[in-house]
């Protein structure tokens, strides 16, 4: 199921240096980078920092109880 107005990618870089073959990265994708980590945190979520501005994108990253990390980046 998709929600409207939502679809998948799936992106391969080797943008980060230290990345080494098999290390998989998971992004999210927010027109507002402030408000989703304000819903984020409402919710529970701990963030790993505060939102970045880097050359590459504005982000934030957490960690999901899995222990899977995601990268959340303004669009």
């Amino acid at each position: 199921m998709v929600l409207p107005g939502g679809s998948v990618s799936i992106n391969l870089t080797t943008f980060h240096e230290n990345m080494k073959p098999g290390t998989m990265k998971l992004y999210l994708s927010t027109p507002d980078i402030e408000a989703t980590l304000k819903e984020l945190k409402a919710k529970g979520v701990k963030p790993k920092n505060e939102i970045k501005k880097d050359p590459w994108g504005i982000w934030f990253d957490f960690d999901d109880p899995d222990g899977n990390h995601w990268i959340t980046m303004q669009s």
